[in-house]
This record gives structure tokens, sequence and C-alpha cells, in this order.
């Protein structure tokens, strides 16, 4: 497979939302321990809110380009990130992070469904395993960089981190130039 442009778009946007996944994981681990709290209720949130957010989003028709659904999914997923950066208590973390779910497991199929669509058919299992490589590489990226901010910064600088990937990707996707190459027909 010859990766083209747009492939190369969609791969570098889903490894700046899994840097941001990978880093707001660890930055809540690192907020949990500052509450004196197990970190399992605030992972779970995110979990929960992802994977119901995911069947709602599958079975429903949705309106609007995939770009633009992808847009709004990560742009909201780091105006959270920004929320839970601030440092809240318990239940407003586990709150927050339910809706952070929300917007990243739709953007997950999204990103899997702008793949599909820019890539020839005699190429698809090669383009999903180019998707699971941006994945994984993202989320170890936001994971080393969040985990070193934890240790040596105050908490909401690794959330920075997850907010910063989650929103470059969100402007690369509403830029025109950028969103008119993904909008064309492939």
């Amino acid at each position: 497979m010859g990766v083209g442009a747009r492939q190369l778009h969609i791969l570098t946007v889903v490894a700046l939302g899994a840097v941001a996944i990978g880093a707001l994981q660890v930055s809540v681990v690192a907020h949990a321990a500052h509450l004196g709290r197990n970190p399992g209720p605030f992972i779970a949130a995110m979990a929960c809110g992802g994977v119901v957010a995911s069947f709602v989003y599958g079975a429903r028709s949705s309106s609007g380009s995939l770009p633009t659904q992808l847009a709004v999914a990560l742009g909201l997923y780091g105006v959270l990130i920004v929320a839970v950066g601030t440092g809240p208590g318990m239940i407003v973390s586990v709150v927050l992070l339910l809706l952070v779910g929300a917007a990243t497991g739709p953007a997950d199929a999204i990103e899997a469904l702008l793949i599909a669509n820019h890539t020839p058919d005699h190429a698809q299992s090669q383009a999903f395993a180019a998707l699971t490589t941006a994945n994984w590489l993202g989320f170890a990226t936001g994971s080393a960089l969040a985990g070193a901010a934890a240790d040596h910064a105050p908490f909401w600088t690794a959330t920075t981190i997850a907010a910063a990937a989650a929103l470059v990707a969100t402007l690369s996707l509403v830029v025109p130039p950028w969103r008119r190459q993904l909008l064309e027909n492939p």
C-alpha cells in the first residue's frame, strides 16, 4: 500500500488522538493519587462512556461528513480534557471522564471509516494495520510524555499534553486545505 496524503493525514489524526488518550490515562492515575483515591472508577468512567457512545453512534445515522464528525468528537474531547486538568474532586472528575469517553468512543469508529473510505479495496488490510500501528505509537508516546510530566510538574501539565494533541488533531480537520483533501471523493 502506498500511503497517500489522505491516508497520512488520517493516520496523523489517529496518532494525535491516541497521544491524547495515553496522556489522559496517565494523568488520571496521577490525579486519583493526588486525591487519595483508587484510579479504577476514573478509568472505568472513560471506558463506560466510550462503550455506550460507540453503540449509540453505531446505531444511528449521522449527519455531516466524517471529517466534521471527527472534528466535533476530538474538539469536545480536547475541551473536556482541559476541564479535567483543572483538578476537580472525584465526583466531578468521574462525570467529566464519562463524557470524555463518550467523545472518544465514536472518534475511533470514525477514524476507521475514514481510513477505509480513502483506501483502495485491495489495500484495506494494510491500511488497518497502519491504523492500529498509529494508535499504539500515539498511545505509547502520550503515556510516556504524561508520565514524565506527572512526575516532575503540576498535574495540569500532563493533561495539557493530552488536550493539545486532541485540539491539534481537530484543527487539522477544520483548516480549509486539509479539510478539502478529506472531503474529496477518493
